[in-house]
């Protein structure tokens, strides 16, 4: 696994996959976000790339007690060679997703399905997915209807690992108050790379197995970034 493919919160808070996606006016950026303008890479940090926080987002962490996870959304980029998922298919990456960050944040915050006071809102999505169609040996391709989420963590990647090469992706994830909607942290990440031959970009793809791994690594970032907004600075620890 590679060291620099994460996803968790930035230096006060919020869950990103690591990469290298460069400065906010040449990244690609899906819409999934309402506003890119103000991200820029962080200071002396070569483990995210782009993020946006507000100034007092450590101080704002320390009054929340609970969390609402939405379920991530998927956006595959206008030039992937190949733009066809299965409903099935499609739900099980997002629930999958959900389902290991869930996991990760229930043993220590409480998951609540409503907005309130002292909630947060965290919204994710895999945006910009590259694909590429594996020949198969086999010409049917079967995936079995109602694809579980209990099924995801240990079927998801190796049924789709038969079908599909996951080139390149972008995780972008806002955290927000769940009452007022007002934005707290934002990122964009960028995981896996295409080949551009004008740039002389080597190709450095990546794989349903790291996106699998980040899922979980996800949750548990965040958590330890909460944990840290509540602990004197004394007893702070290292989140990477």
């Amino acid at each position: 696994m590679h060291a620099r493919l994460i996803v968790g919160l930035t230096a006060a808070a919020i869950c990103c996959v690591a990469a290298g996606a460069g400065a906010a006016d040449s990244a690609e950026f899906s819409g999934f976000l309402s506003d890119y303008s103000e991200f820029a890479p962080p200071p002396g940090d070569n483990i995210v790339d782009l993020i946006w926080l507000v100034p007092d987002l450590r101080a704002r962490l320390q009054g929340y007690e609970s969390i609402m996870v939405d379920q991530p959304e998927i956006f595959l980029h206008a030039e992937s060679p190949y733009g066809g998922f299965k409903p099935d298919e499609m739900k099980a990456i997002a629930d999958g997703f959900r389902e290991a960050v869930i996991q990760e944040l229930g043993t220590t915050y409480a998951v609540v399905e409503e907005p309130g006071e002292k909630v947060l809102y965290l919204r994710l999505a895999a945006t910009n997915l590259y694909v590429k169609r594996k020949l198969s040996k086999n010409p049917l391709s079967y995936t079995p209807v109602g694809f579980a989420v209990k099924t995801v963590r240990k079927a998801l990647t190796k049924n789709l690992d038969k079908k599909f090469s996951l080139v390149e992706l972008n995780v972008e994830a806002e955290l927000l108050d769940s009452l007022t909607g007002e934005r707290l942290s934002a990122a964009v990440e960028r995981l896996g790379a295409r080949k551009d031959k004008e740039t002389g970009q080597k190709k450095d793809p990546t794989s349903w197995e790291q996106l699998d791994w980040a899922m979980g690594e996800c949750g548990r970032r965040m958590r330890c970034r909460l944990d840290n907004a509540r602990r004197p600075e004394a007893e702070r620890v290292d989140c990477l």
